[in-house]
């Protein structure tokens, strides 16, 4: 026979904390969802001094006090609303700045996290924003402290369903 012990904090209303938990759990779905959300994500490149490129995106991209893209004959992109054509150099950024070009229905971000330069083209219909229908939900419970954060186990724990054998 087991106890079941109420965790609850006092004053805590739970069907808001319930009603409140699914709302954001909804948008949560519709962002992970959208076309051009972040499981459109189709490509992703360290920018180095070597000039790189990725297939279906205009360019070579290359590290050069900043991000510098080298668009060949007949190649653009837009950004901001301007049709940028030839060589574009976006220079430094500073710490998670990100900037958005498109190229017919892909969306190229660029940005910079710590000391790492990156381009990441999405597209619609891209390969993983069709893998996933929903996110299934852990049971939420108000019994967190205020300010506590989640942590993932560490990698020895980590059940093998959480690493990735993508490239």
């Amino acid at each position: 026979m087991s106890t079941q012990i109420d965790t609850t904090p006092a004053g805590i209303d739970l069907e808001k904390f319930r009603s409140d938990w699914e709302a954001w759990h909804a948008e949560r779905e519709a962002e992970l969802g959208d076309p051009k959300g972040w499981l459109s994500v189709f490509a992703r490149i360290f920018v180095t001094p070597e000039p790189q490129t990725i297939e279906g995106v205009p360019g070579a991209w290359r590290l050069e006090d900043g991000i510098v893209v080298e668009l060949a004959e007949g190649e653009h992109l837009d950004f901001d609303g301007v049709r940028i054509e030839g060589t574009h150099a976006f220079g430094p950024f500073v710490e998670r700045e990100t900037h958005y070009l498109t190229y017919e229905d892909i969306i190229v971000e660029v940005s910079k996290w710590g000391e790492t330069y990156l381009v990441r083209p999405r597209r619609p219909g891209a390969a993983a924003s069709g893998c996933c229908s929903a996110t299934p939900p852990a049971a939420r419970r108000p019994t967190a402290r205020a300010g506590a954060s989640a942590r993932r186990p560490s990698a020895r724990t980590a059940p093998s369903s959480w690493t990735s054998t993508a490239p």
